[in-house]
Order: structure tokens, then sequence, then C-alpha cells
């Protein structure tokens, strides 16, 4: 499970989860699910999901590949 740290402007926020993490953007970007949606290939469904949360969170905050690295990360810095 990955998670994203917020940075800057985002900075105190953590999300644990991509499923958290698509439905904060998919809100913030206001994008909902259309009718048929379900028919469209889940290969390109799953690399779409994944290209939209890569960039969404790219700018403002850290993705880490999963909860004991973002634990890590905060155990180097003391």
């Amino acid at each position: 499970m990955r998670v994203y740290e917020g940075i800057g402007p985002n900075k105190g926020k953590v999300i644990y989860g991509d499923s958290d993490a698509r439905a904060l953007m998919y809100e913030l970007i206001g994008i909902e699910p259309i009718n048929g949606w379900e028919n469209i290939d889940p290969e390109f469904i799953k690399q779409f999901d994944r290209d939209m949360l890569d960039w969404w969170y790219s700018g403002a905050w850290i993705i880490y590949p999963d909860e004991e690295s973002f634990r890590a990360s905060y155990r180097e810095a003391v």
C-alpha cells in the first residue's frame, strides 16, 4: 500500500493507500465514472488510474511505495 505525504502547501497531510488518494483526487478534479466505464478494458483502467495518481501527486507530495518506507523516512530524519 502506497503512502502519500504532503509537502509545501500539503504539509501535515498523509494519505494511506491508493484508494483514498484516488477518491480525494477524483473529488478535487471533479471526475466521476460514466455509464459504460465498466466496459473499458480493465488493464487500460488500471494503467490510467496509476498514471493519474502519479501525475496528481507529483507536485507537493512524496509517494512512498509502502508504509515501511514512509516510517523509515522518519527514523532516518531523527
